[in-house]
């Protein structure tokens, strides 16, 4: 065995192979991004055409929607300078469908519709910045969506590779229109519970169902004549709970949202980030990425005319009752929807970790 082992070890000497250490990258270097056959993306910029969106707001608590900004956002050393604060206890919930979204980068050669139903939570927050009396001051609103889950790969790939949204997976069961939205179904991919000892296997289980269970007044004929008329009648239903005591609304917070809301922006922040292929707890790249969406068109819009019942499942994948601390049962008495085209445009790293 002795001389066995002797020979062993100077044949896997002989044939080691140690690859030298990369060459630093030149002053100015950025990589091209090298395209597969199969590139399961559409890349941003991009539009989303024909895109209808139920809204159902809900409540969490500060505490939660707070300590979620510090370990997502307010983690970095941007934190010093910049960070995030929610702006109200109320998120919006938006099941939505979108007919056609593409690509607008006309350079692209893999030019093609991709429709997508999903379900996203948008998490107002106010981007803030210190000033000379250790106070944070907001500047301009901003949303963050904690929760994105869709139905298509396409979707899932570029929103999570180029972007940075936390996309997942699900099965949706939609109404055919406004008018018939009785009813929404959502069966989320992952685990309802973790267990080592008796592992489960993941699938597309009920995480997610809303229900009409009453009628009210809105149900009336009518309907939003442009994107201002419907902003204020769903911005009467909100309000602002900073309970931060160094945080504040200064001026520019208030210029900067009348100046958003006008051009029909929407500026979103989120954390974009890759694991390591080494050390798995660790990453390889973290950002803190802000990018804009804009409501090219408004076609129509109204409330949904009812009060719905609004219901998760216990879904490990996907806490978001103890995340946010929504109720497991909300009736939501103020819900609407909006037709419209959208626009999404590249983003901008505020700050980044390689």
């Amino acid at each position: 065995m002795t001389i066995w082992n002797t020979i062993w070890n100077w044949l896997k000497n002989l044939f080691q192979f140690t690859p030298p250490p990369a060459p630093p990258n030149p002053p100015g270097f950025t990589p091209k991004y090298i395209e597969y056959p199969n590139e399961v993306q559409i890349p941003v910029p991009g539009n989303a055409d024909q895109t209808l969106m139920y809204c159902f707001p809900l409540e969490g608590a500060y505490p939660n929607l707070l300590a979620m900004c510090n370990q997502r956002l307010n983690f970095s050393p941007l934190s010093q300078r910049l960070r995030y604060f929610p702006l109200t206890t109320h998120i919006i919930m938006v099941l939505s469908y979108i007919a056609k979204g593409y690509t607008t980068d006309a350079k692209y050669p893999k030019y093609g519709y991709v429709a997508e139903t999903g379900v996203q939570f948008f998490m107002p927050l106010a981007e803030c910045t210190l000033n000379s009396k250790g106070q944070w001051v907001a500047q301009r609103m901003v949303c963050y969506i904690p929760y994105i889950l869709v139905d298509n790969p396409f979707s899932l790939v570029c929103g999570r590779e180029q972007m940075g949204f936390a996309k997942s997976m699900a099965q949706f069961v939609f109404p055919p229109n406004p008018q018939a939205a009785d009813q929404f179904n959502v069966a989320a991919y992952g685990f309802t519970r973790f267990d080592q000892a008796n592992p489960q296997t993941a699938s597309y289980q009920p995480w997610l169902s809303i229900n009409k269970i009453g009628q009210t007044q809105a149900a009336a004929a009518g309907g939003w004549g442009s994107h201002g008329e419907a902003w204020q009648a769903v911005k009467d239903t909100f309000e602002r709970i900073p309970s931060d005591p160094t945080f504040i609304e200064g001026l520019p917070f208030f210029i900067h949202e009348l100046e958003d809301l006008a051009r029909t922006d929407i500026p979103m922040v989120f954390l974009k980030q890759y694991r390591a292929v080494d050390v798995s707890e660790n990453a390889c790249y973290q950002g803190i990425v802000a990018a804009d969406s804009f409501l090219r068109k408004f076609h129509k819009g109204w409330w949904l005319g009812g009060e719905y019942e609004v219901v998760f499942q216990n879904f490990a994948s996907y806490p978001i009752m103890a995340d946010l601390n929504i109720p497991q049962r909300t009736v939501v008495k103020t819900p609407f929807w909006i037709e419209a085209d959208l626009r999404f445009i590249n983003g901008i790293a505020q700050w980044e970790a390689c």
